[in-house]
């Protein structure tokens, strides 16, 4: 590089003196379009912040909040439905709650959101696509809810990562707000893509992933089907800025009407606040509304870096402090994505 001359080392020692905000302005990967959910812990949104109200620090300096608007639509989400036999298997009635789920994040959502439908076990199949109405996408639900173990094509095979990247694929270019809404067990023995095939895809595209798993894979696995997807969902539900919930089933012994819930990826309470134990049909429906506002509504905060991300995926952190004192605002609940992108 030395024998390029005088003109290369001055343009360097330019760039190295310039002001992190001019070279921002020279170079589009500074500046990222973050979706951010800002809730108190029971899932209500926290609305009226403003930028001065989020500090942004990546490796332990800071990044520049440039703005920060609430942002309620329109938005495209893909709902990745898992048909494999192990979801009509166990101890539990996966299949059911599935359905409530997603029949119930699609009659609740705001008319400006979006649907298109996949399913999967051994490979996905596009069922509904952008640009039906709701009506289609309900009635074909419905017609799930006819089907068994024995109409299930390739049995006990799951092909979750490759189903994933097919609904990514549906929402290519991607906009800021896109999400997948993936239910399953996480079992996983059948794809053809890798995991480190998976995680820069979903980086690269900006899509939020959110998980939603009815049953924990408390019980062994079968020896066809391990639940090997359950890692890289956790993990790309945080990196993304999405967010997922895992309901138990019921203990030994205990009612069938009562049931445990976690959540993961970002962590944090996901239960309905009252003084009566919550019923399955309780947390299912309060756990699917409350993803379902997550998607539908964020804050758009738009960050600029002060160095390119490069090589590998960067770990940040972002808050929401009181612009008195600057001082973290605790008590908030925020879903962002834990990982940025390198430049392409």
């Amino acid at each position: 590089m030395k024998h390029l001359g005088a003109n290369l080392a001055l343009l360097a020692l330019a760039l190295a003196t310039a002001s992190p905000r001019g070279f921002a302005q020279q170079t589009p990967c500074l500046d990222r379009m973050i979706a951010v959910n800002v809730t108190t812990l029971d899932g209500t949104p926290a609305k009226g912040l403003t930028a001065v109200n989020f500090r942004a620090k990546v490796r332990g300096g800071a990044a520049d909040v440039v703005s920060a608007t609430y942002d309620t639509g329109p938005r495209r989400v893909v709902f990745l439905l898992d048909t494999s036999a192990s979801m009509f298997e166990g101890n539990t009635n996966k299949w059911r709650p599935t359905l409530l789920v997603a029949e119930d994040l699609v009659s609740t959502a705001p008319s400006q959101v979006s649907f298109a439908l996949v399913t999967f076990a051994s490979k996905a199949e596009n069922r509904v696509s952008f640009g039906q109405d709701r009506r289609a996408l309900l009635d074909e639900l419905q017609k799930l809810e006819g089907i068994s173990q024995r109409d299930i094509k390739g049995g006990h095979l799951t092909a979750l990562r490759d189903a994933m990247l097919e609904a990514l694929s549906l929402l290519s270019p991607a906009r800021t707000g896109d999400a997948i809404y993936v239910v399953t067990d996480t079992g996983e023995n059948a794809s053809r893509r890798k995991e480190s095939q998976v995680r820069p895809q979903f980086l690269w595209s900006g899509v939020r992933l959110f998980g939603f798993v009815p049953a924990a894979p408390t019980e062994p696995p079968l020896p066809s089907e391990p639940y090997d997807g359950l890692n890289l969902l956790d993990d790309l539900v945080a990196s993304t800025g999405g967010d997922g919930i895992v309901l138990y089933p019921p203990s030994e012994g205990s009612a069938d009407s009562r049931a445990g819930e976690k959540s993961f990826g970002t962590g944090g309470p996901f239960l309905p606040k009252s003084g009566v134990p919550p019923t399955v049909r309780d947390i299912l429906l309060f756990a699917s509304r409350g993803l379902g506002q997550e998607i539908s509504e964020f804050y758009r905060v738009n960050i600029r870096l002060h160095e390119p991300v490069l090589g590998k995926p960067r770990d940040w952190k972002l808050e929401v402090i009181a612009t008195a004192t600057g001082k973290k605002i605790p008590h908030l609940r925020l879903v962002y994505p834990r990982k940025l992108a390198p430049c392409p």
